[in-house]
């Protein structure tokens, strides 16, 4: 067990408790938000990966190497999606 906090601690503690919180909940905000919008990027990376390969095996562009690579990896995707 962690020791027992010293006076000035309690103290301290029990005037910027409201700060605390609010800092706290700003921060599990904050975090909530990057991790959303790290998961927008993602998807958005995952749908344009299938996009090119549909067109790529519908005829309509190339296939790049870049392509070539995530088409080994993306084609069960193409199947579900």
């Amino acid at each position: 067990m962690p020791p027992a906090p010293t006076r000035a601690q309690s103290e301290r503690a029990r005037r910027s408790g409201a700060t605390e919180a609010m800092l706290r909940r700003n921060v599990r905000l904050r975090k909530e938000y990057l991790y959303r919008k790290g998961l927008e990027g993602k998807e958005r990376a995952s749908y344009e990966r299938k996009r090119a390969i549909k067109q790529a095996l519908e005829g309509e562009t190339g296939f790049s190497v870049c392509n070539q690579k995530d088409g080994a990896t993306s084609g069960a995707a193409l199947q579900k999606g």
